[in-house]
C-alpha cells in the first residue's frame, strides 16, 4: 500500500471545498526598523464551516480561487490530529481556507499516495507554504522522501546565504522537516547577519528557536562590544606599553573610524541595528595612522638623494622616540590584538542543534559547532 494510491471508497469520501487565503504569506519586516517581532502566526488551514449537500456552490467566492477536493476522511484522520478531531465530531463536507491552494493539493496527493502527481522540484516559497501546512497539521512523518528532495534542490540556488526573508523561510523549512545540518547553518547565519530581533514573520517557528537565536546573537554582540570597550578603557587609562602620544593617536583614530553606536553600553549596542558581521568587518578594517605615516615615509625615502636620506633617517628615529618606540609590538600597541580577540569570539559561535525523536517537533538548548568557514 505504501506505493499505491488510496482506493476509492464511496462511504469514506467527502468533499473539501477550499478557498485561497487572501492574507499575505510571511510578509517581510526589516528587523533593524521593526518595532516588534512581526505578525502573530495565522493558521495555515482554517475551517470556515460545514457545507450542506446541494449547496456547495454557495461556498464559491468570486474574488478568490475556490476548489473542491475529493478526499478520504479516514486517511486524513490517520495522518493528522487536526482531521481526526473533525472526523469524529462533525460528519459531512467542509469548507476550508488555506494558505495556498497549490501547496494544499500537493500535500493531499502525498497523503493519499498519489505520488505520480507530486513534483520533484518546488520553489522556496512553495516549500515554505507546504512546511507551514505540515507544521499545522502535524503530518510530517507521512511526507515520505519528498521534503528531502525539495530541500536539496532548493538549497542549490544559495538563497540561504543572503540576509532577508528567504533566510527566515529556511529556518522554518529546516525545522519543520527536521534537517539538522541545514538548520544549524541557517540559524548561525541569522545570528551573524541580523541587525535587531529575529522574528517569525507570522510563520509557526517554535518560540524556543526564536528565543535561542536572539539570545545567542545578543550574547555574542555584547561580548564583542565589551572587548572593544575594554581596549578603549586601557588606552585611556594608560595601561598599555604604548607611549602617551601613541595612545592618544589610537584613541582618536578608533573613535573616528567606528560608528558611535559601538560605544553604547553592550546591551543597548546589541539591540540596535549592529550585526556581528558588520562589527567584525569594521574592526578588522581599522587603519593604524602611525603605520600609514611610516609606510609613506619609507616610500618617499627611496626617491631622495643619499644626503637627504640621512636626515630623513634621523627624523624617523626622532618620531619613533616621541611615540615611545612602540611600533614593534603590534598586538600591545595597535589594533591587531583587538581584531584577534573579537575574531576569536566570533569563531566560537555555534548554530542551534535540532533534536528529533520519532519525527516529533522538539528542540534542545544544546549547541553544536558550525564551522565559521561555512558562512
Amino acid at each position: 500500500m505504501d506505493s499505491q494510491s488510496i482506493p476509492d471508497d464511496p462511504d469514506d469520501q467527502i468533499i473539501l471545498v477550499v478557498r485561497q487565503s487572501n492574507r499575505p504569506f510571511a510578509p517581510w519586516q526589516d528587523p533593524a526598523t521593526a518595532t516588534n517581532y512581526g505578525p502573530m502566526p495565522s493558521p495555515a488551514l482554517t475551517v470556515c464551516g460545514m457545507i450542506a449537500k446541494g449547496k456547495k456552490e454557495a461556498a464559491a467566492d468570486k474574488h478568490r480561487l475556490v476548489r473542491g477536493f475529493k478526499v478520504s476522511m479516514k486517511r486524513l484522520a490517520e495522518v493528522s490530529p487536526f482531521f481526526e478531531n473533525w472526523s469524529t465530531s462533525i460528519p459531512g463536507n467542509f469548507e476550508f481556507e488555506v494558505v495556498d491552494m497549490h501547496a494544499f493539493a500537493i500535500l493531499l496527493d502525498i497523503i493519499h499516495r498519489r505520488f505520480d502527481r507530486v513534483p520533484t522540484k518546488v520553489s522556496l516559497e512553495m516549500l515554505a507554504k507546504i512546511a507551514e501546512l505540515v507544521s499545522y497539521l502535524k503530518c510530517g512523518k507521512f511526507m515520505h522522501t519528498f521534503p528531502r528532495t525539495w530541500i536539496d534542490n532548493a538549497w542549490k540556488d544559495g538563497s540561504y546565504l543572503a540576509y532577508g526573508r528567504e533566510l527566515v523561510l529556511w529556518v522554518h523549512i529546516s525545522s519543520v522537516f527536521q534537517d539538522s545540518a541545514k538548520f544549524q547553518i541557517v540559524t548561525l547565519r541569522v545570528m551573524m547577519l541580523w541587525g535587531g530581533k529575529f522574528g517569525a514573520l507570522g510563520l509557526s517557528i517554535d518560540s524556543d528557536i526564536i528565543r535561542n537565536v536572539n539570545k545567542r546573537r545578543d550574547d555574542t554582540l555584547c561580548k564583542m562590544i565589551t572587548i572593544l570597550h575594554k581596549f578603549v578603557s586601557r588606552m585611556r587609562k594608560g595601561e598599555t606599553n604604548c607611549g602617551t602620544l601613541c595612545e592618544a593617536i589610537l584613541l582618536g583614530s578608533i573613535f573616528k573610524q567606528l560608528p558611535f553606536r559601538y560605544f553604547m553600553p553592550p546591551p543597548l549596542a546589541a539591540g540596535t541595528r549592529n550585526t556581528i558581521v558588520r562589527v567584525l568587518e569594521d574592526v578588522l578594517e581599522l587603519k593604524d595612522p602611525r603605520r600609514e605615516d611610516s609606510d609613506n615615509e619609507a616610500e618617499s625615502s627611496e626617491h631622495e638623494s643619499s644626503e637627504s636620506a640621512g636626515n630623513s633617517e634621523s627624523e624617523s628615529e626622532t618620531n619613533n622616540n616621541a611615540t615611545g618606540n612602540c611600533l614593534g609590538n603590534e598586538r600591545e600597541c595597535g589594533f591587531k590584538g583587538l581584531a584577534t580577540d573579537i575574531e576569536t569570539e566570533v569563531t566560537r559561535m555555534k548554530g542551534l542543534r535540532l533534536y528529533s525523536e520519532s519525527l516529533s517537533q522538539s528542540w534542545t538548548e544544546t549547541w553544536e559547532m558550525c564551522a565559521f568557514g561555512a558562512l
